[in-house]
């Protein structure tokens, strides 16, 4: 969602705005779109000055009252963890776009890298790819690969779909349509839909909110920065880089169902993987350093909306990870994992 402080302690009911979705895998009452009754208050930590730590109570029709410890990061981002007995969460807050006249030209017209994750009525789900706005009201393509509990849907085209901005918050309703013809107006099958959330850095934080799945997610608009871009997006191919991945799904006591951690460095060119190292967490079992080997492992062209594919052959133990990556700009990636046994998404970064 999105709230305003005042400066003074206070976060005002004054366009404010709140997406929740509630357990509402194929349970359209679990989920609440565009409460404007968000409301609440914030202190920082007396007894901890200079920290940056402080507590923030957040208020709505939809939620009740909710508590949140707040770690600010700099002035456009903070940490934040729930420390009541309502849920559990965590999660961050990014500086938005400033003012209350927004419209369609505020998504404005480029590709839009994203992942996005969570659970499914099948179990763990991670989906990714690139969306393309025309930033007069339509997503005019792209594409959207979803990984359903191992289940891969090999990456079909989006078609034409409108998407609405609200005027006063900001507030994106997004569908991503992977059917023909015309768009439907709500979600089914073939359309996810999204409550997303400018930030004044080009991203866009999203939250689904059909009853496909439960997820959230971050949408990277490619090259946001024009100095970031000055060698194209298929610059990072060429480079020493860190990667992380992470398992999706939230699974309470079932081991089997639980995904592995992945963090690690390799050495990419333009073609090939020359090497590198993983650390891999598999929950019942940790491989630290384990070495990536050149044979077996790949790298395909990206597309013309920077979406390509690659793969790990890690060697000791043996261990494959088939990734999709889809490019921000020279120094970064979207990753997702479409194996049928790793449900994990993650990010690549350029070291040098």
């Amino acid at each position: 969602g999105v709230f305003s402080a005042d400066g003074a302690g206070n976060i005002p009911a004054t366009n404010t705005i709140l997406d929740v979705n509630d357990d509402g895998i194929g349970n359209a009452s679990g989920i609440t779109t565009g409460d404007t009754t968000l409301h609440g208050f914030y202190q920082f930590d007396g007894a901890f000055p200079g920290t940056g730590r402080g507590t923030l109570t957040l208020t709505s029709t939809t939620t009740g009252s909710r508590e949140y410890a707040f770690y600010i990061v700099d002035g456009a981002h903070m940490q934040m963890v729930e420390i009541d007995s309502n849920a559990f969460v965590a999660g961050r807050a990014v500086g938005a776009p400033t003012g209350n006249s927004f419209s369609t030209a505020s998504l404005v017209s480029a590709n839009y890298s994203f992942t996005n994750g969570g659970n499914s009525s099948a179990g763990a789900y991670a989906g990714g790819g690139v969306f393309v706005s025309d930033g007069s009201g339509t997503i005019t393509g792209g594409t959207f690969d979803i990984n359903n509990a191992g289940s891969y849907n090999s990456g079909p085209a989006l078609s034409a779909c409108p998407y609405t901005v609200d005027p006063a918050t900001g507030r994106i309703d997004l569908k991503l349509f992977t059917g023909t013809g015309a768009c439907p107006s709500t979600a089914s099958a073939n359309v996810s839909e999204f409550a997303a959330y400018l930030t004044a850095e080009g991203t866009a934080l999203m939250l689904e909110i059909d009853a496909n799945a439960v997820t959230i997610g971050t949408a990277y608009q490619q090259c946001f920065v024009a100095s970031a871009c000055s060698s194209g997006v298929a610059a990072i191919m060429g480079a020493s880089t860190s990667l992380g991945l992470t398992g999706e799904g939230t699974f309470h006591k079932n081991p089997s169902a639980y995904q592995q951690n992945v963090v690690g460095q390799i050495a990419l060119s333009s073609t090939s993987i020359s090497g590198g190292d993983l650390d891999i967490n598999n929950f019942n079992a940790v491989f630290p350093e384990d070495p990536v080997g050149t044979s077996g492992s790949s790298i395909g062209t990206a597309s013309s909306t920077g979406r390509g594919t690659f793969v790990i052959a890690a060697t000791n133990p043996t261990a494959t990870y088939n990734l999709i990556y889809y490019l921000i700009d020279d120094n970064s990636a979207l990753l997702l994992d479409k194996d049928s046994s790793l449900v994990l998404r993650g990010a690549l970064a350029r070291q040098f």
